[in-house]
């Protein structure tokens, strides 16, 4: 699990990220591509739908190839923190980000 929060100047700023981020990660899904992590095989990938609800932007990646990996990022705005959180399982990833990245945002203060 991959956790990072992020201070905007202001809840617009953080808020007009999000808005951002909801625009553009449309445009990868329902897609493939190929990683090659350093001096191992190219792994194949294949990109989710993309969920934007509840204030929960978030989408599950599939390793197609020898690890059988399950992905999912989600962001999430508090206030004038970005959440962002990245979970990988052998398992159904779905939720699993998202999830923790709510209950962050929960422990923001305002």
């Amino acid at each position: 699990t991959d956790q990072a929060v992020v201070l905007f100047p202001s809840a617009d700023k953080a808020a007009a990220f999000y808005a951002s981020m909801a625009q553009r990660w449309p445009a990868c899904s329902n897609r493939g591509f190929t990683r090659t992590p350093n001096g191992a095989p190219p792994q194949q990938w294949a990109v989710g739908p993309i969920s934007n609800a509840n204030g929960v932007l978030s989408n599950v990646i599939t390793e197609k190839d020898m690890m059988a990996q399950n992905c999912e990022r989600a962001i999430t705005v508090s206030g004038a923190v970005a959440v962002d959180v990245s979970t990988c399982t052998h398992a159904n990833a779905a939720g699993t980000a998202a999830n923790i990245a709510q209950q962050i945002a929960a422990k923001v203060k305002k």
